[in-house]
């Protein structure tokens, strides 16, 4: 049940959108590895393209209250974008995963140099 200052009774969290249930699986999931690792994959799924960057500043806030380290997945340029662009520069680092012959190299950026590349390039994470 959720409770809201707008919401006279309880409402089941089941009535809300598959976002807001995401968000508080968020939540859910930070508290419960508070000082271990958060993994969320595909984390802009069910989340309106608007709110991406709130919620990218919300999941960094719940990483540092819960002393949490985070890997996230995403296919999305606007979700990488609405990381980066929320400005937590080196707090973010990313991997593109490439072939190289018979081998998967992975290939690092730091959150500074990608904010910058974005800035500069349009960059696209999923490219390169």
């Amino acid at each position: 049940m959720v409770t809201h200052q707008r919401i006279a009774h309880g409402l089941d969290l089941a009535q809300l959108g598959d976002g807001m249930q995401r968000v508080f699986l968020m939540c859910l999931l930070f508290a419960w590895a508070e000082h271990g690792v958060v993994l969320l994959d595909e984390f802009e799924n069910a989340i309106h393209a608007s709110l991406l960057p709130p919620v990218a500043r919300f999941i960094s806030d719940l990483s540092k209250k819960f002393n949490t380290q985070v890997f996230l997945t995403s296919h999305s340029k606007e979700a990488i974008d609405s990381i980066l662009r929320c400005g937590l520069g080196d707090d973010v680092s990313a991997y593109s995963l490439f072939r190289d012959g018979h081998q998967i190299r992975a290939r690092h950026y730091s959150g500074s140099r990608m904010e910058r590349l974005l800035e500069l390039a349009d960059f696209d994470l999923r490219k390169v």
